[in-house]
C-alpha cells in the first residue's frame, strides 16, 4: 500500500504543480470553485508531502499505510471534482 500511495501522491502533486504553473482555469475552477493557479501549486506541494510521508513509511517508519492512502484518495477526489466537472463542457 506505502508503494501504491508514494506513486499516486506523486503523480498527482506534480501533476497539480504543473496545472498550478500553466494558470489556464476552466470556468467552473474559476466561477464555481473560486480557485486559482495558487490553489492547484497548493494542492501539489500537499500531496508531495504526503507523498514524502509514504516514503518514510517505506523506510521503516511505523506510519499507517492505509489511513494515508484513505487520506490522498480522498483529497484527490475532492481536487480532480473541482475541474472534471466542467471537462466536457468547454
Amino acid at each position: 500500500m506505502a508503494w501504491v500511495g508514494f506513486v499516486l501522491c506523486l503523480c498527482g502533486g506534480l501533476g497539480a504543480i504543473v496545472k498550478g504553473r500553466r494558470g489556464a482555469l476552466t470556468w467552473w475552477e474559476r466561477e464555481v470553485y473560486h480557485m486559482t493557479a495558487r490553489s492547484n501549486v497548493r494542492f501539489g506541494i500537499f500531496y508531495l508531502a504526503l507523498a514524502g510521508l509514504f516514503a518514510l513509511a517505506l523506510a521503516g517508519l511505523p506510519l499507517p499505510a492505509v489511513p494515508l492512502l484513505a487520506a490522498a484518495v480522498v483529497a484527490g477526489i475532492l481536487y480532480v471534482s473541482s475541474f472534471a466537472r466542467g471537462a466536457g463542457d468547454e
